[in-house]
């Protein structure tokens, strides 16, 4: 099993950074590689993404102020021909009692087309992927399936009155729900307070079924969050709105 260094929490409150060793998993850390060379198995050992760089972390943009959204912690991806790859690794506050899900995929990776979003600027996401349930079990030691998962296609709708996009997820007047396909997490793991987490999504599930990009964010909620700082968002730069999302190159 590869080594993970965990952030120390009380360094997180105070400058909300996060130290990270470059020669294990560090972006761009010497000797990675890339999406299309590893063998990712969604089987709760970890080991597997030692090799791919880190996509994302909360210092991504500079040093983060004690607002930041410091609980999401780092963001790896990787893709093969049927399935996109997610790992990360999340704190677990001690007042969290329930851990949900949000991702968001621009398809087509052109941020003109889908839903706009206020955490990354440029975006435009057709794809969202819920999960009430979450990462966590009640007692928050375990990462569990997301069984309750659900895959929503955003349709660019513009509303009449005011010109502006608006969001009813579930409406079928603005939105399709889709049925869950291929969707797969493992058990992972929970050490010291952090969870570490992956999945796979099938890519024909999401429209990514062409060789080319996508682009990536993904919200780690906290119930109940005592304010939008115990939101984990990723990527994330100094603030919400200054960073576009994860670009996920496909073979």
């Amino acid at each position: 099993m590869k080594k993970v260094f965990l952030a120390i929490l009380a360094t997180i409150a105070v400058v909300g950074m996060v130290s990270c060793n470059k020669d294990d998993n560090g972006k761009g850390g010497k000797g990675k590689k890339t999406a299309t060379e590893v063998n990712i198995k969604i089987d709760g050992d970890l080991s597997d993404w030692a090799d791919v760089a880190v996509a994302a972390e909360i210092n991504e943009g500079g040093e983060e102020t004690v607002e930041s959204r410091a609980s999401m912690l780092t963001l790896k991806a990787a893709a093969d021909a049927t399935n996109l790859y997610i790992y990360f690794e999340a704190l677990i506050p001690e007042d969290m009692t329930a851990a949900p899900i949000d991702m968001f995929i621009d398809s087509d990776n052109d941020p003109t087309t889908g839903f706009t979003s206020w955490i990354w600027k440029p975006s435009g996401y057709e794809f969202m992927i819920e999960s009430e349930a979450g990462i966590l079990n009640s007692t928050l030691d375990a990462v569990i399936n997301m069984e309750d998962a659900a895959i929503y296609k955003a349709l660019n709708y513009t509303d009449p009155a005011t010109g502006e996009q608006v969001e009813f997820w579930g409406n079928g007047a603005t939105n399709e729900q889709i049925e869950i396909t291929g969707f797969i997490e493992s058990a992972g793991k929970v050490v010291n307070g952090t969870a570490f987490v992956e999945f796979s999504i099938l890519r024909s599930a999401i429209n990514a079924r062409a060789k080319g990009k996508i682009g990536f964010g993904i919200v780690y909620n906290m119930v109940p969050p005592a304010s939008w700082a115990q939101v984990g968002m990723l990527p994330i730069g100094t603030d919400v709105g200054q960073v576009p999302f994860l670009e996920i190159a496909l073979p």
